[in-house]
């Protein structure tokens, strides 16, 4: 949906702010709001991938830290009732996981990259809830795996990559071990200086916003 946007809505109080930025800019450039997450209700980018498999749109969801449960619940109600997606599939995550994007990233249409132990369960969300096993889940799907180590995913931000498509992504230089499988796998990596940067603790995919509209400056004048 290009011409749309679905705004979070942040859990911590020095992070509320950020989603109204981001909907002023959507409204600049003409997109339409999809829906608005209610109070008390948490949804963080970090934790919200969407993903697409043999023409069916889903999105992937991590939900324990910040992303609340009962979130995956509310957009099951609105998006899917609605025919906007057709599932969600939610990952409970680890506790000490902020975000789902730090901790696994469908990077192709075959190739996953993440670190197992922060997956803990699964739920496939349609007009029904199954529970899944995550790992199991995309493997029955045809996915291979790319593991990596708590600390490649803690400190390396080896999960954390932004993908452009055509098995393309960019992601920080800061793991040799990490960027040599994928090249295994034929995945092009562009590979950014992250040394300075990774200590916010955010990657490629916390700092790129991609925008599907032709921006003229016209529009922010």
């Amino acid at each position: 949906m290009p011409d749309s946007y679905l705004r979070g809505k942040m859990g911590k109080k020095i992070r509320q702010l950020e989603p109204e930025l981001m909907s002023d800019i959507g409204e600049i450039l003409g997109l339409k709001e999809i829906l608005k997450i209610p109070d008390p209700l948490v949804l963080e980018g970090g934790d919200v991938i969407p993903f697409c498999h043999q023409n069916q749109r889903y999105l992937l969801i991590g939900y324990g830290r910040r992303t609340t449960k009962e979130t995956l619940y509310f957009l099951q109600e609105q998006l899917i009732g609605s025919g906007i997606i057709d599932g969600i599939v939610g990952i409970e995550l680890a506790q000490w996981r902020i975000n789902l994007d730090g901790g696994m990233l469908p990077v192709t249409d075959d190739v996953i990259i993440t670190h197992p132990e922060s997956l803990i369960n699964g739920i496939l969300l349609n007009r029904t809830e199954t529970q899944i096993n995550p790992i199991h889940f995309f493997k029955d799907l045809g996915f291979q795996f790319i593991e990596v180590t708590q600390e490649e995913s803690l400190y390396r931000l080896a999960c954390n990559c932004f993908c452009l498509g055509e098995r393309k992504i960019v992601a920080y230089d800061l793991s040799e071990r990490v960027y040599n499988l994928l090249r295994q796998h034929h995945v092009n990596v562009i590979r950014v200086q992250g040394k300075e940067l990774v200590k916010g603790i955010g990657g490629p995919r916390c700092m790129t916003r991609p925008i599907y509209k032709e921006i003229t400056t016209e529009a922010f004048s």
